[in-house]
């Protein structure tokens, strides 16, 4: 089970999804149970879960930046 870390603004998650190899998101606001996030290659911005980020297997994320 992955432990818990405070999602924050300015933090930088990788995608561990083979399909998107090295995407990168970084936090720019947290709204309840979602965050507000940028791709850093396309600039896109979209809404995630929080949860997600914790998930286990190739739909979750790893923390690789701290603001």
């Amino acid at each position: 089970l992955m432990a818990r870390i405070d999602v924050k603004e300015g933090q930088v998650w990788e995608d561990l999804d083979s399909r998107a190899p090295q995407r990168r998101i970084v936090i720019e606001t947290i709204y309840k149970d979602f965050a507000i996030v940028r791709n850093l290659k396309s600039n896109r911005r979209t809404r995630i879960r929080i949860a997600r980020l914790y998930q286990e297997g190739k739909r979750s994320y790893r923390l690789v930046e701290l603001p």
